[in-house]
């Protein structure tokens, strides 16, 4: 049977399944006759849930009306311990996107998944580069609520690249990159993940990754309905006191942005945009309303000024990818740009200012990661790790943890390894721990992150305080190192999630 690939997303949601039988993708929604995924937006009414697009049609219609609750952007909240309050009752949010997910589900069934043989039960999910322990227990949950298993867990880039050579190119194109270097751009509503990975025969291996959250997408539509609603209010400031401007923008707030979104995306395209949030309320009194058409219009360099210093910052992400994967931008053969985000004018111009003609722009950005979760699935590739993980020694030598190479197995965690390391230097009250990951066993390529491990103070002179270290990677890709004095006794803890991981696709 196919096997299914999910991209959860912070603004939009996809699931496409791939046969390696007839070597062809499934998709189960389509909007003018090409494949495009759903909104991750939720409403619920009553009983009722709606989902998708859907949805967004009624943060338009009932956005201001009681016994409506509509929720957006829930992947941002996976993790957290806050709840959302829906129609008066409290949810974690591993439960909404649950519904988004169950949704997904119920949409491929409804077109006809199973007469095209395709297995709806089980599927790998794609994941940002730093989503956390936590966020990918809650996503795992998620998945299990809605009826699906998880198989693994897959960067969100590192699947765009794999769904890039499935969909354009196979094998053959694979074999001619063998060797090279790419670069993959996901920048979506959410997040930004660049990685760095490179061809090595039938293997592709991520060598650097870096990432940038909570300046994306939706901080583009805040910063854009900021900039009109400022606008509009200069010209009624007058009319209306502060009072009820702020009680207006907190009702209207979901309907604003999602006109934000729809200014945002036409900016892409034309040189100029109307941002169309309607008609606003300000409710005068219990019996009185008045009505003010909100409508402004922006430019593309308006919209470019307001967000120019998030533009700034994910440009450069990009050096510190390469930094850490110990290439320059020369040795790049193929950028990919993936994500909504990464097809703002503003930002490819950058991207080809600095990779030129290397640069690609692909003709399915919104189902790509998906693609390659599902080629993952289909193919039952297992990621193995692509570079050693060690720790830095005084000395300035490593000691190996797990080897490049080791197998990663969701649901299996890598045999728990234990040393115990000597503290030559007191002065800090502390000993550190240096993990990094190296593609040599004497290379350092990036550093990881330091576990800090109190020490007893009280020791006789020329003693030294000795630290019992564990090391695991767990069946979400997450290291845990815990270490404690043999001494003290008092143990921390360190949790590493970017990993550079590989694949072999055979």
């Amino acid at each position: 049977m196919a096997k299914i690939g999910i991209d959860f997303g912070t603004t939009n949601s996809c699931l496409v399944a791939y046969d390696k039988k007839s070597d062809e993708f499934t998709y189960f929604h389509r909007e003018a006759g090409i494949p495009a995924p759903f909104p991750s937006v939720v409403c619920y009414h009553g009983r009722e849930i709606v989902v998708g697009k859907e949805a967004k049609k009624i943060i338009n219609k009932y956005s201001t009306d009681p016994g409506h609750c509509i929720v957006s952007s829930i992947k941002s909240k996976l993790g957290s311990d806050r709840k959302e309050l829906i129609l008066g009752t409290l949810f974690p949010p591993f439960k909404i996107a649950a519904d988004i997910i169950q949704y997904l589900k119920t949409n491929a069934t409804k077109e006809g998944a199973e007469q095209a043989n395709v297995e709806l039960h089980q599927a790998v999910f794609t994941v940002p580069i730093n989503f956390d322990g936590k966020k990918r227990a809650d996503l795992r949950q998620a998945a299990r609520e809605a009826g699906i298993e998880v198989l693994t867990f897959i960067h969100e880039p590192f699947a765009a690249l794999i769904g890039y050579f499935f969909h354009n190119q196979k094998w053959e194109p694979i074999r001619k990159y063998d060797g090279k270097y790419f670069l993959v751009f996901d920048w979506g509503g959410g997040t930004l993940d660049v990685t760095v990975a490179k061809a090595d025969g039938m293997q592709v291996c991520q060598l650097g990754t870096s990432e940038l959250s909570g300046r994306a997408g939706d901080a583009f539509d805040r910063d854009l309905l900021l900039r009109c609603w400022n606008r509009f209010i200069e010209k009624h400031k007058d009319k209306y006191d502060e009072t009820l401007i702020e009680l207006a923008f907190k009702q209207e707030q979901d309907k604003l942005l999602a006109a934000a979104e729809r200014c945002k995306i036409s900016l892409s395209k034309f040189t100029s945009a109307e941002f169309d949030g309607g008609e606003i309320t300000f409710l005068q009194s219990a019996r009185k309303s008045e009505y003010e058409e909100f409508i402004e219009t922006i430019t593309r360099e308006e919209f470019e000024q307001c967000i120019q210093g998030h533009v700034e910052a994910a440009i450069g992400k990009v050096d510190v990818a390469l930094k850490a994967a110990n290439i320059n931008a020369e040795q790049i053969s193929l950028v990919l740009l993936t994500g909504g985000s990464s097809q703002i004018p503003i930002v490819e111009k950058k991207l080809r200012d600095q990779f030129s003609h290397r640069v690609r722009t692909i003709s399915n950005p919104d189902t790509v990661i998906a693609e390659g979760a599902a080629v993952v699935a289909e193919m039952n590739w297992k990621p193995f790790l692509a570079k050693d993980i060690m720790v830095e020694l005084s000395d300035g030598s490593y000691w190996t943890v797990f080897s490049k190479g080791t197998p990663l197995i969701t649901g299996t965690a890598i045999p728990t390894k234990e040393e115990t390391f000597t503290c030559v230097d007191m002065r800090d009250d502390n000993a550190k721990i240096i993990l990094c990951e190296g593609s040599h066993p004497d290379t350092r390529d990036k550093g990881l992150g330091v576990l800090n491990v109190p020490l007893e103070k009280k020791l006789e002179k020329n003693m030294h305080d000795e630290i019992k270290v564990c090391f695991d990677i767990d069946g979400n890709f997450i290291m845990s190192v815990k270490g404690h004095s043999i001494y003290r006794g008092y143990r921390t803890t360190l949790e590493v999630h970017d990993i550079c991981f590989g694949v072999e696709m055979r």
